[in-house]
């Protein structure tokens, strides 16, 4: 096949099918435009070509998976089943594909990803019957509750045990023993936003 016929093999939307392989398997770190034409098959400027260049590339998959989180829809009878419905999809959907952050902070657009999502919540705060500047301070709590939650998720360790704690002085054993044993960070996402849905919503 002709170099001619192998560009024209290549396509948009391959590049990013390929680009996205990547960084899942190996990170973000690992893409490359050359190592992104090896694994097409083509020369380095046929990538350029077709994608323009790594910025640009990279605000190409924030636009790909912008699309994924977009078709989240919030499931639930309640205001706070369905704001929580969407806000543990949007949890899953980056435990999934943990290379979101490092992608969209990279591309210069970390919130870009998230706008179907907040568009989603707002629809959901003013079908719960708030209005106004009571609507806003809810959204932007409820985001703030799962913004910071998704960064601590994503740095944490898997042991999430607190160290150090033989040297407190407090008077409950119970509690330094309790305190060295790891916790189900899903446990406390849903008992906080549940405590923030309760406070907040009508």
């Amino acid at each position: 096949m002709s170099s001619d016929a192998v560009r024209d093999a290549v396509t948009p939307e391959r590049v990013i099918d390929a680009a996205l392989q990547i960084v899942e398997v190996e990170g973000l770190d690992a893409l490359s435009m050359r190592r992104l034409a090896a694994t097409l098959g083509v020369r380095t400027p046929s990538v350029y070509w077709h994608v323009g260049n790594r910025q640009e590339l990279l605000a190409k998959l924030v636009e790909r998976i912008t699309e994924d989180v977009g078709r989240i829809r919030p499931v639930g009878r309640t205001p706070e089943q369905r704001i929580s419905s969407v806000c543990l999809a949007v949890l899953a959907e980056v435990r999934r594909r943990p290379y979101v952050i490092a992608v969209s902070a990279t591309a210069g657009r970390g919130e870009a990803i998230f706008t179907p999502a907040q568009e989603v919540l707002a629809r959901e705060v003013t079908a719960a019957g708030l209005h106004g500047r009571e609507a806003a301070f809810a959204l932007r709590t409820i985001l703030f509750q799962l913004g910071g939650f998704i960064l601590v998720d994503h740095g944490v360790a898997s042991d999430s045990s607190l160290h150090g704690v033989d040297r407190w002085e407090v008077a409950d054993p119970d509690l330094r023993a309790e305190l060295h044993t790891s916790v189900d960070l899903d446990d406390i996402f849903r008992y906080s936003l549940e405590a923030v849905l309760a406070k907040l919503l009508p």
